[in-house]
């Protein structure tokens, strides 16, 4: 979930590059309706969406289902928002990304 479509856009062909079934969405909102109706193994969430920030939906992404995979992207370097990502059972990237860390993690994360 990313409000920015460059970003989504890029990530998306990454991640269907790399044999990932891809679903996008725009904000907080889209994103819990999508992992509702599809179950995702991983989720790539921005914590500077529309509406909602990141943190909240992760806590709801969390609840609905509790060994999900997220990683949270964020364009700050914010040590407290990091740990409440981290707190909440997120991993943690900076933006801007690098794209080899960001593959290497969520290779990780589903394999």
């Amino acid at each position: 979930m990313d409000d920015d479509y460059t970003v989504t856009s890029m990530l998306r062909r990454l991640f269907l590059l790399e044999g990932f079934n891809v679903q996008t969405a725009r904000d907080g909102e889209e994103g819990l309706e999508c992992a509702k109706a599809r179950q995702p193994d991983l989720v790539l969430l921005d914590y500077n969406l529309p509406g909602r920030d990141g943190v909240e939906v992760l806590r709801d992404l969390k609840r609905l289902y509790a060994d999900i995979k997220i990683i949270m992207i964020t364009g700050t370097d914010d040590e407290t928002l990091q740990n409440k990502a981290v707190q909440a059972g997120a991993d943690f990237l900076s933006k801007p990304l690098a794209v080899h860390e960001l593959r290497a993690r969520a290779q990780d994360l589903t394999h």
